[in-house]
């Protein structure tokens, strides 16, 4: 068995791999949560916004090569 890491994200339940990269992808990720309609001309997305929270996933999967 190996155990495969990801974190979720509380608001769109998008799963992101623990990898070298993780801290760039949660940041990047919090960004697409921000509504940029406050305070500008900008139209509302349709989407959730709010303060990200993420949660540990952890799965194990088989690791068989037979």
């Amino acid at each position: 068995m190996v155990s495969m890491i990801r974190w979720q994200c509380n608001l769109c339940n998008i799963q992101l791999p623990d990898d070298e990269l993780i801290d760039t992808r949660k940041k990047r990720h919090e960004s697409f949560h921000i509504d940029e309609s406050i305070g500008t001309n900008k139209r509302q997305r349709n989407w959730t916004f709010g303060e990200v929270i993420y949660t540990i996933i952890n799965e194990e999967i088989d690791d068989d090569d037979d």
